[in-house]
């Protein structure tokens, strides 16, 4: 299907192989549920990579630094990280922007249990959303 066709597509999946594209210069409308895969839960510092969207996290044995890349970042780009273990008030989770700024700082702190922040990054740094 190329981004030209003028046609609706019901049931049907599309599916888009590691390191493929789908663009479209209209609207994309999803009408059911949408899935999509996560990395394996960090239970230790992690540095994110290209793969990484929703990035579960679980600080119950210690506090982690989750490091945003530093280059070749993608404007637009979205990462979503998420505590799964719901310990963040005792183990934080330390979000380093890597000489990008968070919302005007350096790095984010998660602190508040089971939460979850969802960054964009606009081509020159991060905000929350």
């Amino acid at each position: 299907m190329s981004v030209n066709d003028q046609r609706t597509i019901s049931n049907t999946d599309i599916k888009l192989e590691q390191n493929s594209t789908f663009s479209s210069e209209g609207n994309i409308i999803l009408k059911s549920g949408m899935c999509i895969d996560t990395t394996s839960t960090r239970l230790s510092s992690y540095i994110i990579v290209d793969q990484d969207y929703i990035v579960p996290i679980d600080t119950t044995n210690n506090i982690l630094t989750i490091s945003l890349p530093s280059t070749i970042i993608t404007n637009g780009r979205i990462i979503i990280i998420v505590d799964v273990g719901g310990v963040l008030s005792s183990n934080n989770c330390i979000i380093d922007g890597k000489g990008k700024s968070i919302n005007g700082s350096s790095s984010f702190v998660m602190t508040q249990n089971y939460m979850s922040i969802t960054l964009w990054y606009n081509g020159a740094f991060w905000s929350m959303i």
